[in-house]
């Protein structure tokens, strides 16, 4: 995981500060400043980074609906990027390392997002983009836009609450869950509001996500409350119908937190939202990781149908055609699961816990675990399709290991959202696509140290910023 460290830290610090002003901006909250900086191909563009389109979520308002930014007095200082919003970091999850709460990273008050424009727009296009992670991990600062803004667009990339602080759920109207997806509708009613501002033509927005961020740039097409504030959607590596990307089981998890805080689980959910709002945040933050019992997964702080946000079951509404009709381009990389194989190779304890309790572990493997009523048996049955019937040898299986991965947690889905998609939005257009490069340190290369390359699930969008793809 040294290798992926190294390439995140390379983008990061592609960011370069020219030192020119920006233009200040007025935005219906206040007035902001940025910053000059030039794309790769020597482009002129202005930042403004770190723009708060809610309130932050602290104290009474932590595990409740986003609330509107309130107007500022002066110039906001745009030329810092935003902290992350509080989380347990991506690279220690896949490690299997357990965090103490201090360890942690970013912060409660998280909600900003940053606009990147180029110099005298007027009514471009624009990209909202919406980060990945597993709705756990993430942030804005891990998507510059010196690629992107060789061309002339407005890009906007936004923040939303995770893991515990975004998807836990009482089930009820006290604790209703999904507060990361409303944060993200907030900020495109912010775009709405405000991006002509900066030069961009709100008729024109394109959403897109990958990973996460793709299941939940499905969740806004699925929507009715995000209805109107895009007109076309990207999705990469994810759908609204992935396994990971919709749990059924929130109040046995809000029961698990609160006994691990000491907050009361038989007084009602008013007296347990009270005791969480007052809880220590990065404790609350941290027990995030309490809920992976093989490798990363279940994923189990996702979204949830509420009856509200999202009115029924994915798979439903995308049949039944209840949901905004919108031109969509959306796909996959050829090896999605190679980032499960590679853990598999780099942990035999992973090995171990498949051999020695296939019941549990297997379905666990394929998060298929509450979609039966036979879970260890389906579990089976797919192991043995894609590997057969002999031992489990993760070095000499790598390929059939990776494509049981890929058409599990990602493709299957995708399959049947293109599909769908295309019978039922007769009137939009809908594309789909493969990335089937393969680069010199491709992660998904079982013969070589682990690398980090595009057509692996994980690293499809930073590197291919870095790429120019």
């Amino acid at each position: 995981m040294k290798f992926q460290v190294a390439v995140v830290l390379s983008v990061l610090m592609t960011v370069v500060v020219l030192g020119d002003e920006a233009p200040v901006v007025a935005t219906l909250e206040g007035r902001i400043s940025g910053v000059l900086e030039k794309s790769t191909n020597n482009k002129v563009f202005y930042s403004y980074y770190s723009i708060p389109f809610a309130m932050p979520p602290l104290g009474s308002l932590r595990l409740k609906d986003p609330v509107p930014a309130k107007p500022w007095e002066g110039v906001l200082n745009g030329s810092v990027l935003p902290e992350m919003c509080l989380q347990v970091p991506f690279v220690d999850t896949v490690a299997g390392v357990k965090l103490p709460p201090r360890d942690l990273a970013g912060s409660e008050d998280c909600l900003f997002l940053n606009v990147f424009t180029p110099k005298d727009a007027a009514e471009l296009p624009i990209i909202v983009y919406i980060h990945g992670g597993g709705y756990f991990s993430g942030g804005a600062r891990e998507y510059l836009p010196h690629v992107l803004l060789n061309h002339d667009i407005v890009l906007v990339v936004l923040q939303y609450r995770l893991g515990t602080l975004g998807f836990l759920s009482t089930e009820d109207s006290v604790i209703p869950g999904n507060f990361g997806l409303k944060d993200q509708t907030l900020a495109l009613q912010w775009v709405q509001k405000n991006i002509h501002n900066f030069g961009g033509d709100k008729s024109k927005v394109t959403i897109m996500g990958q990973s996460a961020g793709a299941a939940s740039v499905h969740y806004h097409i699925l929507s009715p409350k995000s209805s109107g504030l895009f007109a076309r959607a990207i999705m990469h590596s994810g759908t609204a119908l992935s396994s990971w990307a919709l749990t059924r089981t929130h109040r046995a998890q809000a029961m698990y937190v609160a006994e691990n805080l000491g907050c009361p689980t038989l007084e009602g959910s008013e007296a347990l939202l009270k005791c969480l709002q007052a809880a220590d945040a990065p404790a609350l933050a941290a027990l995030a990781q309490d809920f992976f019992k093989w490798f990363i997964l279940p994923m189990t702080l996702s979204p949830r149908v509420d009856g509200d946000f999202v009115p029924d079951e994915p798979g439903l509404l995308l049949r039944e055609g209840r949901y905004t009709k919108v031109d969509l381009l959306a796909g996959a990389v050829s090896q999605e699961g190679a980032m499960f194989t590679h853990a598999m190779l780099a942990n035999e304890d992973l090995v171990s816990a498949l051999e020695s309790n296939f019941r549990t572990n297997g379905p666990l493997s394929l998060q298929c675990h509450t979609e039966s009523n036979d879970p260890a048996g389906m579990a089976l049955q797919v192991y043995q399709y894609y590997l057969g019937q002999g031992k489990l040898n993760p070095l000499a299986q790598s390929e059939q290991l990776t494509q049981m991965f890929s058409d599990r947690l990602v493709k299957v889905d995708l399959e049947q959202l293109m599909l769908q998609q295309a019978r039922q939005s007769i009137n939009t257009t809908t594309f789909r696509y493969l990335l089937t490069h393969r680069a010199q340190l491709s992660f998904a290369d079982f013969n070589t140290q682990i690398g980090l390359h595009c057509e692996s699930h994980n690293h499809q969008i930073p590197l291919s910023s870095l790429l120019g793809l």
